[in-house]
C-alpha cells in the first residue's frame, strides 16, 4: 500500500523532470532574447556567437574572395578574429593578399574606370569615376551613346 501511494508522486515528478530538461534551454534562450529585445547590438551578437563558427567563416571569406570583394573578406576575418572562431591560415593569407596595397588600388582603379566609362558606380571609386566624367564632355557623350543603344534595343 505504501509503495501506491509514492510511486505516483515519483513518476509525476520524473515526468516533471524531463519536461524541464526538455524546455530549459528554449526557456534560457527566451529569457536572453527577451532581455536584449530593445537593444540591435545585443541581439546581433547573439545571433553571431550562435550560428558563426569557423565552418561559416571559412564559407563566407572564400565567397566574398570569389565575388572579388576583398573589403567584405576582410570583414568575415575580423569577426572570425573578434569572436575567436579558427581561421585557415591559408585563407587568412589570401585575404592579406587581395587586400594588399597593390591590389586595392588596382581594384579602385577599376572601379574609377568603369564608372568613367559606364557612368554606374558600384562603390566609392566608381561614384568618383562617374562624377568626372559627368564634369567633362565625356559624361554627356558617354550618357548619350548609352541611351542611344537602350532605344535601339527597345528598352
Amino acid at each position: 500500500m505504501m509503495t501506491a501511494r509514492i510511486a505516483l508522486p515519483f513518476a509525476l515528478a520524473v515526468v516533471s523532470a524531463v519536461a524541464a530538461l526538455a524546455v530549459a534551454p528554449r526557456a534560457f534562450e527566451a529569457h536572453v532574447l527577451l532581455a536584449a529585445q530593445d537593444d540591435p547590438v545585443a541581439l546581433a551578437d547573439h545571433a553571431v556567437t550562435r550560428s558563426f563558427d569557423a565552418a561559416v567563416a571559412a564559407r563566407e571569406i572564400d565567397a566574398a574572395l570569389a565575388a572579388g570583394d576583398a573589403d567584405l573578406a576582410r570583414s568575415f576575418l575580423d569577426l572570425a578574429r573578434a569572436h575567436d572562431v579558427p581561421v585557415d591560415p591559408d585563407l587568412a593569407e589570401k585575404v592579406a593578399l587581395a587586400n594588399a596595397g597593390v591590389a586595392t588600388a588596382k581594384r579602385s582603379l577599376g572601379s574609377f574606370a568603369r564608372g568613367l566609362i559606364a557612368g554606374e558606380a558600384e562603390d566609392v571609386s566608381g561614384f568618383a569615376g562617374t562624377a568626372v566624367g559627368d564634369l567633362f564632355v565625356l559624361g554627356d557623350v558617354r550618357d548619350a551613346v548609352r541611351e542611344a543603344c537602350r532605344g535601339w534595343r527597345g528598352r
